[in-house]
Order: C-alpha cells, then structure tokens, then sequence
C-alpha cells in the first residue's frame, strides 16, 4: 500500500488535507503522520488555511467582508493541489514549515527507503493511531474514580511529582 506521511511543524499547525474530494481531515501532532492509499492515480488537496478562512475568502460583500477575504488571500500560508500516480510501496511526503509568520508546505513523491532519509520512519504514527508513550483515556478515568484520591491516574499519565 501506498502512504502519505505528513510531518515538520503539524505540532504548531495542522494540515488540512483531502483525497480524492473524500472527507477533509485535519492532520496535527508530536509526531509524522501517516494515511494509507491504494496505488493508482489520486487527486490530493492539502493546506494549513483553516476551513473558516477559505470560506471567508469566497464570501464578498463589497465592503468588511470583502476587506477580510482581501487580507485572507494575502496570508501567508500555503495549500497544495494536484492529481499523483501512486505505485505500490510510493511515499508522498508532506513537510509543513513555519517559518516567523510564513508556512511553507513542501512535497515529494518518492519510495518508502528513500523517505527514510528524510524522516524516521519507525516515528511514523497512522492517522488516528495514538502517539507513542500517549495514555488510554479511559483508564485514566476509571483509575481517578476508584482510585483517584491515591493518584493512582497522575501516576498512570506519567505525572509521578503530582501522584
């Protein structure tokens, strides 16, 4: 299968992306990134420019509206648009970039050992998936209810000064 792995600033921003016109998500976090393809030929959609903000780009008014799109339109961030042919094993890597009050978003199609160079690939985490050393939820929870006036919950999360 093939992967889109997106990493770099996505702690700070997220990557709003969308394959094939399906459902937009918002990809953010410590950690790369990753939603798995079927090979083919694919359209990806990718930005940092929040969904309110391109809604706001398309509205006019002639007047505060118009102001706002304006300023909007100036922004600086970035959004990648275009139709890629996956082959089996292809990596497309998505690096997002903050840099002062820019982002840049870059990208490259290339094979699974290639992108080894420019990622860690065993740091990689399925969109969706939880992040390494990340706590089940719901264990905190039921250890504060039954145990909580121990702290067993803080010891559980790590927070081993407030258990």
């Amino acid at each position: 299968m093939s992967k889109i792995i997106i990493y770099g600033d996505i702690d700070l921003l997220p990557l709003y992306i969308r394959v094939d016109g399906g459902k937009e998500i918002a990809v953010t976090g410590k950690y790369p990134r990753s939603l798995t393809i079927s090979p083919g030929t694919h359209t990806i959609f990718a930005t940092t420019v929040s969904k309110m903000e391109r809604i706001a780009n398309n509205l006019s008014d002639g007047g505060f509206v118009d102001t706002m799109a304006q300023s909007l339109q100036n922004s600086t961030n970035t959004t990648l648009a275009g139709e890629l042919t996956f082959d089996s094993e292809d990596v497309l890597l998505i690096q997002v970039e903050q840099k002062g009050l820019k982002t840049n978003v870059y990208n490259k199609l290339m094979s699974e050992t290639e992108a080894n160079d420019y990622i860690h690939m065993d740091q990689v985490v399925e969109y969706g998936g939880k992040e390494p050393g990340q706590k089940n939820k719901w264990v905190a929870l039921l250890l504060c209810l039954f145990l909580g006036f121990l702290g067993a919950h803080r010891f559980y999360e790590g927070k081993k000064g407030t258990g």
